[in-house]
């Protein structure tokens, strides 16, 4: 079992958020094993999407993505995010997209907190600027969705 990664105090933030998508992803495969309602899922997905993952996405692209440097990361980032809203955003969600949309957020995950936050963190060190905007972020409770389809 790998070792979970130790972040500085300044990008703990983002990763207790990614900790909680990666619980949203565990939550929906759960429920998809379990052939749980196609409309309780889809519930789930879109009230995770309007708590978690757009204020998410909206921190990391305001405070951390000016930070990346390197060009083929940022385009990365930006078309995952894309990518991401995309699929929490079709109207016709089906098991096919759910799936779909496991894969490329976990994969997303693991890129940001490997890659894009090991380098970042050596650069946010150096800047008191970014200190400061990246210590206005606050993270969201974790707020228990009402449906408990995964257990």
């Amino acid at each position: 079992m790998p070792v979970p990664l130790k972040r500085s105090e300044l990008l703990s933030v983002y990763s207790k958020e990614h900790h909680f998508a990666l619980l949203f992803i565990w939550k929906l495969k759960k429920g998809l094993k379990k052939n749980v309602a196609l409309i309780r899922l889809q519930n789930y997905t879109h009230w995770f999407y309007q708590r978690y993952i757009t204020p998410h996405f909206e921190n990391e692209e305001h405070f951390l993505f000016p930070l990346v440097e390197d060009k083929v990361s940022l385009n990365r980032l930006i078309q995952e995010h894309n990518t991401i809203r995309l699929l929490f955003n079709r109207n016709n969600v089906d098991e096919t997209t759910m799936v779909e949309l496991c894969t490329i957020l976990d994969d997303h995950i693991r890129y940001e907190e490997r890659i894009v936050f090991k380098h970042l963190e050596t650069i946010i060190h150096f800047s008191k600027s970014v200190q400061q905007d990246l210590s206005n972020n606050t993270l969201k409770s974790e707020i228990e969705y009402c449906d408990t389809f995964w257990l």
